[in-house]
């Protein structure tokens, strides 16, 4: 079974669409790069509040349709219209899934 292109296309509109939504708001700052290495190294420990979890789960919530995307496509292109009910064919959607992210 060849991959649509209506699939590519969806799929990709997907994935920049999680790189937009996980880059917003973005608040560029110009700074030299030994007052960015002294701000990264200032950086304080994860403390989660409300709004923390909050975008935590946005986020999450973003990565979803990717996560189905990318396993319907790999089924597509793998050996069978029932590939995706086998484990060996999402471990390449979860590897790909955890790295993107």
């Amino acid at each position: 079974m060849r991959t649509s292109n209506y699939t590519v296309s969806l799929w990709l509109a997907c994935v920049g669409f999680v790189i937009y939504g996980s880059l917003v708001p973005l608040e560029y700052k110009a700074r030299s790069l030994e007052d960015a290495w002294a701000a990264f190294q200032a950086i304080p420990y994860l403390a989660l509040g409300l709004k923390s979890r909050a975008d935590w789960v946005a986020n999450g919530v973003l990565y979803i349709p990717v996560g189905f995307l990318t396993a319907h496509l790999l089924a597509q292109r793998g050996a069978g219209p029932h590939a995706a009910d086998r484990p060996m064919a999402w471990f390449p959607m979860v590897v790909w899934s955890a790295l993107f992210s």
